[in-house]
C-alpha cells in the first residue's frame, strides 16, 4: 500500500467513523492501542511504542505520525485502521466541530 493511499483511506476513515456515545476513558482499547489518560498517550501494547496525545493537535500532525508508523517494521494495515479509531474517539488532530 502506498503512503498516499494510507493518508486517503485513513481521511476517509477518521471523517465517516460514528462519533463515539461516551467519551473515551482511561484503558480504552483500539486493537492494540489503548488510551493511557494519566500518562496522555495512546500507547501500542503490543509493540511498547507510545505517541504523546499533546502531538496530535492538528490534521497535519496526525497524518505525520501516520507516516511515522507506516516507517515502522511491524504495521500493518489493522495497526493503522485501530490508530484511525483511536483518533477519532479520542477526537485529536483538530476541527472539534466536525461532526461528520
Amino acid at each position: 500500500m502506498s503512503v498516499m493511499n494510507c493518508f486517503t483511506n485513513v481521511s476517509d476513515l477518521v471523517r465517516t467513523q460514528a462519533v463515539r456515545i461516551n467519551p473515551p476513558e482511561h484503558g480504552d482499547r483500539w486493537g492494540s492501542w489503548s488510551f493511557d489518560e494519566e500518562l496522555g498517550v495512546l500507547e501500542n501494547q503490543e509493540f511498547v511504542y507510545w505517541i504523546p496525545l499533546d502531538r496530535l493537535t492538528s490534521p497535519v500532525a496526525v497524518m505525520d505520525w501516520t507516516r511515522q508508523l507506516l516507517e515502522k517494521s511491524w504495521v500493518t494495515n489493522e495497526v493503522i485502521g485501530d490508530f484511525a479509531r483511536a483518533i477519532k474517539d479520542l477526537r485529536l488532530g483538530g476541527d472539534d466541530n466536525d461532526q461528520s
